[in-house]
């Protein structure tokens, strides 16, 4: 069943909270509340390529403290181009998930804080994933909620599919990873990515998914992806089960298409592009890891499936038990 996409009324423009000195770029905010105060954290970049987190605090939501960079968070090799933060309190200490960058991508690193201002690293929490996988080249944006009895889930962007995976942990520190569980759709205001996902908490083990979805004219929109049942969602089997559909597409392409479709492409000729007799294979891109967009048996958009050099990843289309609807927000700005 495809999801339905329904467009909002309007965006609230929301309170302006000062930027650092010298920054050129602001995204990735987290907020979270400790008695009468609000706290929030921040990426800021700067023109020279330089990424931090930052920390302020509100009374009341309107006034802000001066914005101050967070000590003690690190990535892989000592570098510090840190960003993209999902901030939790928990106990007695706040918790923060990060994407630090490295020479060979982005993982996902965890570090604990007293006051919420200094933090001691706790080294990475989920990695980039093997060879072929939706993740291998890099796991970016996570946002962590706190299910019902405690156990943590994690939506994060998968680099190499453009999707929403989600991984679980008991403790914050090991986590288990479930797949991807929201895919770019072949059409719509996320045909081209699904990225930067936020939990918004509606009742014990329940919360929103919220995204960014890029379209194929690079314009980005808010959506989300409606209820999601987190109990369920953490209680998912590793890796995702595909579709019976999928799967079948899946077996049809390993053992239809031609090896010559399945090579690196001569750029100075064009490429040779599979199309299955029936019209429910198209492959939307030629290389040693192609793309194709798959269509169920009365033409409609099944799915996309990449396959890679060691392993497919699939892009499933569809309503899954654990979510309801995706709705849009019209007029979101470019998040960077």
């Amino acid at each position: 069943m495809t999801l339905t996409t329904f467009t909002a009324s309007a965006v609230d423009s929301g309170v302006r909270v000062p930027a650092p000195p010298g920054v050129d770029e602001v995204l990735g905010a987290s907020l979270a509340s400790e008695g009468e105060h609000l706290h929030l954290w921040f990426s800021a970049g700067t023109a020279d390529g330089r990424w931090g987190i930052y920390h302020t605090v509100s009374a009341d939501g309107a006034a802000w403290s001066p914005p101050a960079v967070v000590a003690g968070l690190t990535a892989a090799g000592g570098n510090d181009r840190v960003l993209l933060a999902s901030v939790l309190r928990r106990g007695n200490e706040w918790w923060m998930w990060y994407a630090g960058h490295d020479r060979r991508g982005r993982g996902l690193h965890v570090a604990r804080s007293v006051d919420g201002r200094a933090w001691q690293h706790g080294g990475m929490a989920v990695d980039r994933g093997e060879p072929g996988s939706a993740d291998a080249d890099g796991v970016d944006c996570p946002a962590v909620v706190e299910a019902a009895d405690g156990t943590l889930v994690m939506a994060y962007g998968a680099a190499d599919s453009r999707s929403i995976a989600a991984a679980v942990s008991r403790d914050g520190i090991v986590w288990r990873k479930l797949g991807p569980i929201l895919h770019r759709r072949l059409d719509g205001p996320d045909s081209r990515r699904v990225w930067y996902p936020v939990w918004l908490s509606t009742g014990p083990g329940i919360a929103d998914l919220f995204y960014a979805g890029q379209d194929d004219h690079s314009r980005w929109s808010i959506l989300t992806a409606g209820r999601v049942d987190l109990t369920l969602l953490a209680a998912l089997p590793t890796p995702l089960p595909m579709t019976s559909a999928v799967d079948a597409a899946l077996t049809h392409i390993r053992t239809a298409v031609p090896a010559d479709y399945l090579v690196e492409p001569d750029y100075h000729r064009p490429a040779p592009v599979y199309r299955s007799p029936d019209g429910r294979v198209e492959q939307l891109r030629p290389s040693t890891s192609p793309v194709f967009a798959v269509r169920d048996g009365h033409g409609r958009p099944a799915g996309v499936l990449k396959l890679g050099r060691n392993r497919a990843s699939v892009e499933r289309l569809g309503r899954h038990p654990w979510m309801s609807r995706r709705v849009r927000f019209e007029g979101a700005r470019d998040p960077g």
